[in-house]
C-alpha cells in the first residue's frame, strides 16, 4: 500500500497536467482544462492538491455568499480509503469556516455510494435531487451541513 504522509498546499496553473490526468480517471464527465483555468482564476475560490511524492488528491471550493460550495474532491485510485480525501474535505470546510461561511454545500451523484459515505461521515445529509444534473443525464443528490 502507498504511503500516505502528503501535505496540502494551493494548487497552481503547472499542477493541471497531473490534476486532469486524476479528473479524467475519476469521473464520468470530466471536468476540462478550460474549467479549471476559470475556477483557479477567480478570487471566490480555493483549489489545492494534495501531494506525497507526487500529486495524489486535489479539491476546490467555490464561495457564495454565506456557502461554501465544494465543487470538487478526488483522490488517486491506488490511494483511496486511506484518509486522504477526509484531510482534503476537512480542509476545504475549514477554509470555509474561517472566511464566515454558515452551510457546506455539494452535489453527488446517487451512484457514488463511497463519496456519500465519506459526506454523511462528515455530517452532510441529502437535501434535496436535481434531476439530470450531470452532462449524462444523471440527477445529483444535492447534500448540505451547517459549518
Amino acid at each position: 500500500m502507498p504511503e500516505t504522509k502528503g501535505h496540502i498546499r494551493e494548487m497552481s496553473f503547472k499542477d493541471l497536467n497531473l490534476v486532469l490526468e486524476i479528473e479524467n480517471k475519476c469521473f464520468k464527465v470530466p471536468w476540462t482544462r478550460s474549467m479549471f483555468l476559470s475556477i483557479m482564476s477567480t478570487l471566490n475560490s480555493r483549489s489545492i492538491v494534495y501531494e506525497i511524492d507526487k500529486i495524489i488528491g486535489y479539491g476546490i471550493a467555490i464561495l457564495h455568499k454565506d456557502t461554501v460550495h465544494i465543487a470538487n474532491v478526488a483522490v488517486r485510485k491506488e490511494y483511496r480509503y486511506q484518509g486522504i480525501g477526509s484531510e482534503i474535505l476537512s480542509y476545504l470546510l475549514h477554509f470555509g469556516v474561517s472566511l464566515g461561511k454558515k452551510k457546506a454545500v455539494l452535489e453527488v451523484r446517487p451512484s457514488n455510494l463511497p463519496a456519500i459515505s465519506l459526506y454523511e461521515k462528515f455530517g452532510f445529509y441529502k437535501a434535496g435531487i436535481e434531476k439530470r444534473y450531470y452532462p449524462d443525464g444523471e440527477d445529483a443528490v444535492i447534500m448540505e451541513k451547517e459549518i
